[in-house]
Formats: structure tokens, sequence, C-alpha cells
């Protein structure tokens, strides 16, 4: 398995500034998705950004958004364990891994197929750099 780019602290940013295509989002569970507000970013324990606005499926919600590189990160990291994280309403992901049931309540969206020459703001350091670009790209 290759690594990503992106970290997850790469993802947040993405987020924050809603730096990917925001129109035609769907969740995986073929759900429309609008973000009305991204939410404020939280440094503190518990999900990465608080109070946010969303339509899913026509139905406006507000809550809690979690980021993770993929969606095995919510269970790994305990999320599924702590009530701190009982708010949240959309888990965000940059890539699918292995299929991971959303809790209940929640739903998922992947940005990878969104992010569209998105890339994260770093400083080229040659040819490696490229390369990895690439593969990353191919992958």
């Amino acid at each position: 398995m290759t690594s990503s780019l992106y970290t997850e602290r790469d993802l947040h940013d993405l987020w924050e500034r809603q730096a990917f295509q925001r129109e035609g989002l769907l969740t995986e569970e073929a759900q429309s998705l609008e973000i009305a507000f991204p939410g404020h970013r939280w440094g503190e324990g518990g999900p990465d950004f608080r109070d946010a606005r969303i339509v899913l499926g026509g139905v406006p919600r507000r809550g809690d958004i979690e980021l993770h590189i993929t969606p095995s990160g919510w269970r790994a990291h305990g999320h599924d364990r702590d009530g701190a994280y009982a708010g949240v309403i959309l888990h965000v992901v940059l890539r699918r891994d292995k299929f991971v049931e959303p809790p209940r309540g929640m739903a998922l969206l992947v940005l990878e197929p969104y992010l569209h020459g998105a890339a994260p703001a770093a400083p080229c350091g040659g040819p490696a750099d490229l390369d990895a670009l690439g593969e990353e790209w191919f992958a």
C-alpha cells in the first residue's frame, strides 16, 4: 500500500478552506451533500470541527465533523467508544480503505474524487518528490 502525500493536518486544511469541488457531493450512502458551514476548527480533544451545518439528502443537519485519511481511522482512534464523538454527523476521509460501516446517524464522505488538483501546499524537493506525486496520482 502506498503512503499518502496528505497528512491528517492537510486534510483539516482542505476541509477548513473547502478546497475541493463542492458541487455534486455524494456520501458513500449515495446521499446528496451540501456544506452550508464546515464548522469551527477544534484544537482540543473531541471532533475536529464543531457546529457544522450541512444538508444531507435534502435534510438540514447541524453537528460535528471528524476527519481521517481512511474510514478505518474512526475505530483505530477509539472514537466508536468515546462519547465526545456522539455529535458527529459527518465522517470525512481522504480515500477508502476497507469497508467500515459508519455509526448510525453519521454519513461518510470520501474527498478524493472531489480534489482535482488540490494538492497540499508543500515545498518540492526535486525529482524524487515529483516521482512520489506521480505515483500518488496513478494510485
